[in-house]
């Protein structure tokens, strides 16, 4: 039977209401987004992987489509109206209204707002699956560890940063399964200027099955 959200779900908006299908405070798949927040591409990899269960896509803006003309210009307004810490803030809001997880994926700093979630322990059950692409903000946050298994897929480089050395130190962790991929940082995000759709349609089919 599924249940009807009702408006104490954190602000949700109308459009989240339709998206989160809620069984039981029971989600099948969360999504927490990149910088680019919710767009048209987001809802269709979600659709992709969802096939139907229910979902919730997480993302800075609180549903409000931002439609950025650039990657520049979607950082600087997420760096100077929202940053790490708020998102982090906003995801555990959203996830303290659901039971049970079985699947989430971060994407660029929503993956580094995914790892320092697995980190607290409190969010996720041990069986779910949780899988960040191209975190880089992860590096900062070394410090803290994964509570429970955690699949990484790593550009093939950054510009500020050597991807080598975050590979070599997130490989001897517990519960940290980390890939470097020959991809640049964007390539499952259609708006982005690296996405790589032939990367995108094998990830797809991957976490589908």
């Amino acid at each position: 039977m599924l249940y009807k959200v009702t408006c104490f779900l954190f602000k949700l908006s109308e459009h989240q209401l339709q998206m989160l299908k809620v069984r039981q405070d029971h989600a099948t798949l969360v999504i927490l987004t990149d910088i680019f927040g919710l767009t048209e591409a987001v809802r269709r990899l979600t659709g992709s992987l969802a096939n139907g269960q229910p979902y919730l896509i997480i993302d800075p803006y609180q549903q409000q489509m931002m439609r950025f003309d650039c990657e520049a210009q979607a950082y600087q307004y997420f760096s100077k109206q929202v940053g790490v810490d708020n998102y982090l803030t906003i995801a555990q809001q959203h996830l303290r209204q659901i039971s049970k997880v079985d699947k989430v994926i971060g994407f660029s700093v929503g993956g580094s707002v995914l790892w320092r979630l697995l980190s607290d322990g409190v969010f996720f059950q041990a069986e779910h699956d949780s899988i960040c692409f191209y975190p880089s903000q992860v590096r900062h946050y070394l410090d803290l560890s994964p509570q429970s298994r955690c699949r990484i897929y790593l550009p093939n480089a950054e510009p500020h940063f050597c991807v080598n050395e975050l590979f070599a130190n997130l490989k001897s962790r517990p519960n940290v399964l980390v890939e470097q991929t020959p991809y640049f940082h964007g390539f499952m995000n259609e708006v982005s200027d690296n996405f790589d759709s032939d990367a995108y349609q094998a990830f797809i089919q991957k976490l589908s099955t």
